[in-house]
């Protein structure tokens, strides 16, 4: 599928002499060549965290560091003149590194910066990577690597534009360079394509929606406004996105046309017309919106291999079920959609 293909502009791409680097076909870096040593990296995309991590560095072929994770990175562990070395994390209310500790609980380095990210002052001589909203900076170039994109924590501004374009839904998404939608200190942006909210993330990811049923994003649904434009399609191959772009007309006609979803049929016709849809070949799911979407905050439907297979029903009815997981976070109604719309049961 070829490395990065869609996550990182070439633009992008800073290498510091004598440097490499390699992606692979979900846009995780999986190895690092700097000043002749290779670093490969194992990468999990499936952790509490709902965002690809880091769990070992090999060098050579051996283990040298390695990290814990619970909601949050809880510890590093690494090699330091033949002794494993452990330190642990901890964090602000922004998800911010600000001290680590060793196994005896004694703090052994500090960290404090300003609201983008620039260091003010720091203790303690600890390798560590991860800092500023508990991301990775990147020590060879200077900036933090927000997966799909570089943030350069001295102006405040990514070093490439979002690779999602803008919905329409706030005026400031239509600079696609800025952090954070420029406020640093509410939101946060670990993806390098949406700014998140905290207290949502807060909300959906440590208390659950399932806590109480009936909860209401308190913002407008950006997809139900049915003037955002046609379909985009990312990472297909030719026949497939021929396959997406019937699959979407005729999902969206249906609805219209039978409103067999319910009154809202228009506004789930709209969001699966408006939504972007890309290609993940590593997905074990039909299709997923990820947590941005649930909340709200990104218009964006990824699709795997399975969907284009009988185990998911129909192309058609995977497309619907992602349309209303950005409308409501309900997936019993989601499920009920595919079954009333399209016939199909839950697997």
């Amino acid at each position: 599928m070829g490395s990065r293909r869609i996550r990182i502009p070439e633009n992008d791409r800073r290498t510091a002499a004598g440097a490499g680097r390699v992606y692979d076909g979900d846009g995780n870096r999986v190895s690092e060549t700097i000043g002749g040593t290779t670093t490969k990296y194992l990468v999990d995309d499936l952790n509490p965290t709902y965002l690809p991590q880091v769990m070992d560095e090999l060098v050579n072929g051996s283990v040298t560091r390695t990290y814990a994770y619970g909601l949050q990175r809880i510890s590093e562990n690494q090699l330091v003149s033949n002794t494993w070395s452990p330190s642990f994390y901890g964090y602000d209310g922004h998800g911010s590194a600000r001290f680590l500790t060793n196994t005896s609980g004694t703090v052994t380095d500090t960290y404090q910066y300003d609201a983008f990210g620039m260091p003010i002052t720091s203790t303690g001589t600890t390798a560590n990577d991860f800092r500023y909203s508990g991301e990775r900076l990147d020590g060879s170039i200077g900036l933090y690597d927000l997966r799909a994109r570089y943030y350069n924590q001295a102006t405040g501004r990514f070093w490439s534009a979002d690779p999602i374009e803008t919905r329409g839904c706030s005026p400031l998404g239509y600079n696609r360079y800025i952090y954070a939608n420029d406020e640093p200190v509410d939101l946060d942006d670990p993806t390098g394509e949406q700014a998140i909210i905290e207290y949502l993330l807060l909300y959906h990811w440590i208390q659950g929606f399932q806590v109480h049923p009936g909860f209401e994003l308190p913002f407008p649904p950006c997809a139900s406004k049915g003037n955002a434009g046609p379909p985009k399609f990312k990472g297909f191959s030719t026949d497939d996105e021929v396959q997406m772009n019937q699959a979407v007309s005729h999902a969206a006609n249906k609805l219209r046309n039978t409103c067999c979803a319910g009154p809202d049929s228009p506004q789930i016709a709209d969001a699966i017309e408006n939504a972007t849809y890309v290609f993940k070949p590593k997905s074990k799911y039909c299709g997923d919106v990820g947590p941005l979407g649930v909340l709200r905050m990104r218009h964006v439907v990824t699709i795997g291999p399975a969907a284009f297979g009988p185990g998911c029903c129909s192309l058609e009815s995977t497309i619907t079920h992602e349309a209303v997981h950005l409308r409501t976070h309900g997936d019993s109604r989601a499920y009920d959609v595919e079954k009333k719309c399209f016939g199909c049961s839950v697997p």
